[in-house]
């Protein structure tokens, strides 16, 4: 029985994450979320140029203080990760590539490691795979990796080959490789999207691959929301290989025209394809995208999109079949801004000043997925929350009715028609999201009966794999 349900809007109200005021810039923020905690951090370009800390003990309903849990002078591009118990942070000091990390769920972190003391250092980023955790960054001699085997205690740093002219990496995982992306010198008015792929994260490809293009004239200053890489790394999922890459690009190479385009891989990184993406329709401008995926497979992308003149939004679409197709689109923000329109700056010649780093970062779990970001709707940059329900997004959007076609409720338990035979993780919500249950099954190709024995009654979400349905009262 599949049930219609009416749902609130999926996104919390904005809850802003900086306790600043007045004329001070806080922008390049990051967040990791996870059951109750949230962390976050960001750069205050408002004078102080260092970066702040903030943690969240109710699942980013609320922030506390601000935090300079890294020193002085530690400006720009923090990226917070979270590993099990144990909490990464890395950051760009002027000069140096720097790291702490906290087993304590970031109240405490440990001494500053240095990966690299150089003028020439730029953009670090994080990524964890199992118990591995890696650090990439543009170096002195090319894009360069710090890699540990154990939680981040001990590092090695090791140099990805052919990448000397490239730049703007970052970098993700999904259950098998680690991907590095980054800028790569093209021809003619572009810049290419290049990957290099580790399964160990000390052994690299011989050479980066090109997976698409990019106009140049997402220049000077686009850290790092022109690429980000969000990868599925559900080790329970036989297929559930994936890693996406979203970026801006213009087809028509024009500062007033820019599209999000998504470079996918579904076979870690053997094969690659793009597409453009546009949720909101082919007549506006899309700025700054990001892409998370979660739990349970699904691709969330978020993006600021241009609804008139000086007036933009955050936005939020998915894609439940591995970005074949997306869902409408839902506006994240509570209200409309300016943002790179503000006084002074002009789309068709942004430069630093009007691009102050990046602005959204996005985080997933089985139940949520998270977003901040900075825009100046009070007329200066500061950094705001948001999290949805992952099932009050189906349901808002009706993509919960796509994919209900293998399961049916019968006789206190479950009938799903497996497409082949093996294992997959069933999994049992509340209609608020809160999960219930969670095994693994063992499934035959074709009809498999799966009795379940709830203690309570009402409206559920059954999931197996890519299929769910909702079932209405009396599952014991």
């Amino acid at each position: 029985m599949i049930l219609s349900l009416v749902v609130l809007p999926p996104f919390s109200p904005d809850v802003k994450i900086d306790d600043k005021t007045g004329s001070q810039e806080q922008a390049e923020v990051t967040i990791m979320a996870e059951n109750y905690l949230g962390l976050s951090s960001w750069v205050d370009n408002g004078g102080a140029t260092t970066n702040w800390y903030d943690r969240s003990t109710d699942t980013t309903r609320t922030w506390g203080v601000d935090q300079d849990a890294f020193g002085s002078s530690d400006c720009c591009d923090p990226v917070i990760r979270k590993q099990g118990d144990v909490v990464h942070v890395v950051w760009l000091e002027y000069g140096a590539v720097k790291y702490i990390r906290s087993t304590d769920e970031g109240q405490t972190f440990s001494p500053v490691v240095v990966f690299e003391s150089s003028s020439s250092v730029d953009h670090p980023w994080i990524a964890v795979k199992g118990d591995q955790v890696a650090v990439v960054w543009r170096g002195s001699s090319g894009i360069m990796v710090a890699c540990s085997d154990d939680y981040g205690e001990t590092w090695n740093t090791v140099t990805l080959p052919g990448t000397d002219d490239n730049y703007i990496p970052v970098i993700d995982a999904d259950g098998r490789n680690f991907y590095a992306v980054f800028w790569g010198i093209a021809s003619g008015s572009y810049y290419g999207v290049d990957v290099s792929m580790t399964s160990d994260c000390n052994n690299w490809t011989d050479y980066p691959v090109r997976v698409g293009l990019m106009y140049d004239g997402v220049g000077p200053n686009p850290y790092p929301q022109s690429i980000v890489a969000s990868g599925y790394k559900n080790p329970f999922d036989l297929l559930g290989k994936g890693i996406y890459i979203a970026y801006m690009h213009s087809p028509t190479l024009s500062r007033s025209d820019w599209r999000v385009y998504l470079a996918r891989s579904l076979d870690n990184g053997a094969t690659w394809d793009t597409m453009m993406v546009a949720p909101n329709g082919d007549n506006s401008i899309y700025y700054m995208p990001t892409v998370v995926v979660d739990n349970r497979g699904i691709v969330h992308l978020f993006y600021f999109y241009k609804l008139g003149y000086q007036e933009w939004a955050l936005f939020h679409s998915m894609s439940t079949d591995k970005g074949n197709t997306w869902s409408q689109p839902i506006q994240v923000s509570d209200t409309t801004f300016q943002f790179v329109e503000e006084a002074g700056c002009d789309i068709n010649s942004v430069d630093y000043d009007c691009w102050p780093g990046h602005y959204i970062d996005s985080y997933a779990d089985d139940e949520r997925v998270y977003v901040a970001w900075a825009d100046n709707r009070t007329g200066y940059f500061h950094v705001y929350s948001s999290y949805a329900y992952i099932d009050d997004l189906l349901a808002a959007t009706g993509m919960d009715e796509r994919t209900v076609s293998g399961i049916s409720f019968r006789d206190g338990g479950i009938v799903y028609n497996s497409p082949v035979s093996g294992r997959e993780m069933l999994q049992v919500y509340t209609v608020d999201g809160r999960q219930i249950l969670s095994m693994e099954v063992s499934l035959q190709k074709g009809a498999n009966f799966i009795p379940l024995n709830l203690d309570r009654t009402g409206v559920y979400l059954i999931k197996i794999g890519d299929e769910r349905v909702k079932v209405l009262g009396g599952v014991r």
